[in-house]
């Protein structure tokens, strides 16, 4: 009798594996990274940083994706009329969702969604490497706004 149950239940895990390939997962990403502002947002703004959090769904060689991520930018002290002015610091979230083109280690997509602080909708293109459980993205952050704000950042995380 326990010989026939381990058979059957060996034999069921053989037959359930390749069922089970082919189901989808999710894929499940989160992070710190280091952003460096650009143009006219470097003006007013040191390097900072974040935290990011991903969730994936394949459809076949294309992710969906859709990110949220927490950046802190560091205001500067800056000359107005020959007087010292502080800038406050920035706290942005965004939530930003998009197609990922998905190859066995790289992901490379673009995203749009919406950044607080600034109340516009922008596009972010990304491209992140997986290396085992760990997670490499550059990302250039486009926000609509006036003027432009833009930032690259570099994030270090895991893969689930």
């Amino acid at each position: 009798m326990l010989r026939r149950s381990a058979m059957v239940l060996g034999l069921t895990a053989i037959l359930a594996a390749p069922a089970a390939a082919q189901m989808p997962l999710l894929d499940v990403r989160i992070g710190a990274q280091a952003v460096l502002p650009q143009g006219d947002l470097a003006d007013v703004y040191k390097g900072g940083f974040g935290a990011y959090g991903r969730l994936g769904i394949p459809l076949g060689g294309i992710k969906l994706m859709g990110t949220a991520t927490w950046t802190r930018l560091p205001g500067k002290t800056i000359d107005v009329l020959g007087t010292p002015v502080g800038i406050e610091d920035q706290d942005v979230i965004g939530l930003t969702a998009g197609p990922h083109l998905s190859l066995p280690m790289l992901d490379l997509g673009v995203e749009a969604g919406y950044f607080t602080n600034f109340k516009k909708v922008g596009i972010v293109p990304s491209a992140s490497l997986g290396l085992l459980n760990f997670d490499v993205m550059l990302s250039y952050t486009i926000v609509n706004s006036d003027p432009k704000s833009n930032w690259a950042g570099l994030g270090v995380g895991l893969r689930f």
